[in-house]
């Protein structure tokens, strides 16, 4: 069951570098408005959303060409959409400095450079943590913070510098 941990929250890290790269790339998406493959002018996003209580399994992420710039997935604009495993969701998403905890976040990555966006900034954070555990795990408070996890729990911190990192 940890190894399940282990493996949602590797997968979040490869959604999140596999938007980057698009980004860094300039990876042309076909844009149904337009009818032709093009840069999205309002960059590469991923997607985290937390799910209710009651609703734990249904934890996922979507990443999405923003090419109307309104950071919404709309019709035609989802790329992928991964689904947690059946007992892993999301424990919690922490925004730092400050402690605003959202039930969900877009990182957008803006090509050329890629500049890298924590959307809804509330205020503006220099980081988002994202930590997942297992059904009936305990997390150490810790883990949400982004300084250390327990085995049932896992967390991915990804900077507005675009570095990403695992917290065990």
């Amino acid at each position: 069951e940890s190894n399940k941990v282990r493996r949602n929250v590797q997968q979040v890290v490869q959604g999140i570098r596999k938007t980057q790269n698009m980004a860094i790339s300039s990876t042309e998406i076909y844009n149904p408005s337009s009818g032709y493959k093009e840069v999205p002018s309002g960059g590469y996003v991923f997607y985290v959303r937390q799910g209710s209580v009651d609703d734990q399994n249904n934890d996922y992420y979507i990443i999405f060409a923003d090419f109307n710039g309104n950071k919404n997935n709309d019709a035609g604009e989802q790329i992928e959409k991964v689904t947690f495993e059946q007992g892993i969701f999301i424990y919690g998403i922490r925004y730092k400095p400050s402690n605003g905890s959202p039930s969900s976040t877009n990182i957008i990555f803006t090509p050329p450079d890629p500049s890298v966006e924590l959307q809804p900034a509330i205020p503006p954070a220099e980081q988002v943590i994202i930590a997942l555990q297992k059904v009936g795990a305990t997390c150490p408070g810790t883990c949400i913070d982004g300084t250390s996890c327990s085995s049932d729990c896992r967390a991915v911190k990804t900077m507005t510098t675009g570095w990403v990192s695992i917290v065990e």
